[in-house]
């Protein structure tokens, strides 16, 4: 999940405004950039959306 924290970077989102967008803790973006859990499918086309990325390029795309 290394890449969502880069392309949140890239993007200039921090983690605080991505929960609030999503209406999750900071500590829930903080363990899915950790690994330690994962976005439900439906929180990973919110967060595609904010991104204006698809699903695949954010979560599932091995090449950066």
């Amino acid at each position: 999940m290394n890449k969502l924290r880069e392309i949140l970077d890239e993007k200039c989102i921090n983690r605080a405004m991505l929960s609030r967008k999503l209406n999750v803790s900071k500590q829930t973006i903080d363990n899915w950039i950790k690994n330690r859990n994962y976005p439900t499918m439906e929180h990973m086309k919110q967060i595609a959306k904010i991104l204006d990325m698809t699903v695949l390029e954010i979560f599932f795309s091995e090449d950066k």
